[in-house]
């Protein structure tokens, strides 16, 4: 009798031990991602920062700019998981849709979900949609940049080019990673992308109105 006393109490023990050690690190880790959220928001000259929790995890919102582009960064609860999504406005008259996804992220989709997407050879990445916009992405762009900056490669899940925005979604981690940086890249990027997409736009218009003198 007294074996399973013993027996219940350091099983209760150990769970309890368990749950306050898991609320502890789960505290810890909004906290530090708040305070990044918030060098991130102080890196732009107007931004509002929104806050808000679900089951005791922090779901920060940050709204601002970047060159006369609406910008947001935020941390969402899609499908049961946590992920960083980085949101910009872009002018995109032609209609250019892509989407980019790590090769080793192809492999690991069922059959049926493969049927939508494409291998850009040599390059690493999977794409739907604009064939040429995809391969200049991935290797102009992309590909150097992971290079550069690791924790960015293993963090990519997706970058969609759609309608008026392009929309980079990264995997959140609880490890401590300095997201306030991540984030800033990966707005960056979406700028940079904003503007060649804008800037093949003024082409293909330029192109239109000498056609037609």
């Amino acid at each position: 009798m007294y074996f399973w006393s013993a027996l219940l109490f350091v099983v209760v023990a150990g769970f309890t031990f368990l749950w306050v050690y898991a609320r502890r690190q789960s505290r810890r880790y909004n906290e530090r991602l708040v305070r990044q959220f918030e060098a991130l928001k102080k890196q732009f000259e107007k931004a509002e920062l929104q806050l808000s929790t679900q089951s005791n995890e922090v779901y920060p919102l940050l709204k601002t700019d970047m060159e006369g582009r609406a910008l947001l960064i935020e941390r969402t609860l899609r499908d049961k998981f946590n992920f960083f999504v980085i949101n910009l406005h872009t002018g995109n008259p032609q209609g250019v849709h892509v989407q980019l996804i790590p090769e080793t992220h192809y492999h690991g989709l069922k059959e049926k979900e493969k049927e939508s997407f494409s291998l850009l050879p040599d390059a690493g990445w999977a794409y739907v949609g604009h064939a040429s916009l995809a391969q200049i992405i991935a290797k102009d762009y992309l590909n150097p940049l992971m290079q550069q900056y690791p924790t960015l490669r293993d963090l990519f899940s997706t970058l969609v080019i759609y309608q008026q925005a392009i929309t980079l979604v990264l995997f959140s981690s609880t490890k401590p990673i300095a997201y306030d940086k991540v984030l800033m890249i990966g707005s960056r990027l979406c700028l940079q992308l904003a503007r060649l997409i804008e800037a093949n736009d003024a082409q293909n218009e330029s192109k239109e109105t000498h056609g037609q003198a």
